[in-house]
């Protein structure tokens, strides 16, 4: 777990090409089913606003009011 209290990456519409895009896709729903299965967490807002990409191309959720 992280806490975040600055810019941590770069939004979902700004990807470099089809590939970073699905992958930061596929890197958002494997974490949202790991918080799932883990802790019966369960984000209620995936959107493209709440998946942020790193700098490497991977892609992680924001916005999990927990």
């Amino acid at each position: 777990y992280k806490i975040l209290l600055g810019p941590a990456g770069r939004t979902l519409t700004s990807f470099n090409n089809a590939k970073e895009m699905v992958a930061g896709v596929l890197d958002a729903m494997r974490g949202t089913c790991h918080a799932y299965k883990t802790a019966g967490l369960l984000h209620r807002n995936i959107c493209p606003d709440n998946i942020l990409l790193t700098e490497q191309g991977r892609g992680f959720l924001i916005g999990w009011d927990v």
